[in-house]
């Protein structure tokens, strides 16, 4: 009994310590995989890589290790900057969550007051929904930061905070740049008479069955009539609900969405 106790009693003094060693390596990892490439340049490497990696890729095309580009990478995904896919294939890939804007200027943070940041932000992306990802490639800002700003900017009323449908974070401006002061009111995208084309669910099935079972983006941008990004969105919310595998092409990164329930278009 005495022994057990013994041992017990060595246990919890130990995996405590084991627990702040392993934390302590891992910040100490982080520290030194920025100091290496910053968030900054993270950022446009997926850019210009059509926003989408895989950790491997990651590394090959930087010069952190495989365990730093995985660090980082869950850094972004923690702050709701990235989102995981996962293909067919067993490969994991990552994908930023929004477009950002070609102009590749970097702007001094120091120069501008919060509302100034939200009209600069607003002036280079389209829509008002906002990332951190926005102010790590405008401001040339570190993701945590960035994902501070954005709480601040939410306190002050310039921005507002909502769950979205995987209860993960999102951020409106609640501003107009075009006329500073008034209140922008959030465009719906469904309304009848708003001047958007509504497209519900079975538009982008049939669209896939029609396709051989096959979806992309650029697809339902041309045959449905709206932006890459709200084509994006449409085939996200039905691959969060189920109605899409997805495959990868390692080597130029293209997404394709393939229907899950294979007998709508395999006959």
């Amino acid at each position: 009994m005495k022994i057990a106790l013994i041992v017990t009693t060595l246990l919890l003094m130990i995996i405590p310590f084991m627990l702040m060693t392993i934390i302590s390596k891992l910040k100490n990892t982080y520290r030194s995989a920025r100091e290496k490439f910053s968030d900054r340049q993270l950022l446009q490497l997926f850019v210009e890589q059509g926003n989408v990696l895989s950790a491997k890729q990651v590394a090959s095309f930087s010069p952190l290790t495989s365990t730093e580009a995985l660090i980082r990478i869950q850094d972004w995904l923690n702050n709701g900057a990235m989102r995981s896919l996962y293909g067919n294939d067993g490969i994991t890939v990552y994908q930023l969550k929004h477009k950002m804007p070609s102009q590749g200027h970097i702007f001094d943070i120091r120069q501008y007051t919060d509302a100034k940041m939200m009209e600069i932000v607003l002036n280079h992306i389209s829509g008002v929904e906002i990332s951190p990802a926005h102010f790590v490639w405008l401001f040339n800002l570190d993701i945590q930061d960035a994902r501070k700003l954005l709480r601040r900017f939410v306190v002050s009323g310039l921005v507002k905070s909502h769950l979205d449908s995987n209860y993960q974070r999102s951020y409106i401006s609640n501003i107009n740049p075009l006329k500073q002061g008034e209140k922008m009111e959030i465009p719906k995208t469904t309304a009848k008479g708003d001047g958007r084309i509504v497209i519900n669910d079975a538009d982008l099935l049939r669209l896939a069955i029609s396709n051989h079972g096959r979806l992309t983006p650029t697809l339902v941008c041309i045959e449905k009539q709206v932006s890459l990004d709200e084509a994006q969105e449409l085939i996200d919310k039905l691959y969060e609900k189920g109605a899409f595998n997805i495959e990868v092409d390692e080597n130029d990164g293209t997404i394709e969405y393939w229907l899950r329930d294979t007998k709508l278009y395999k006959k």
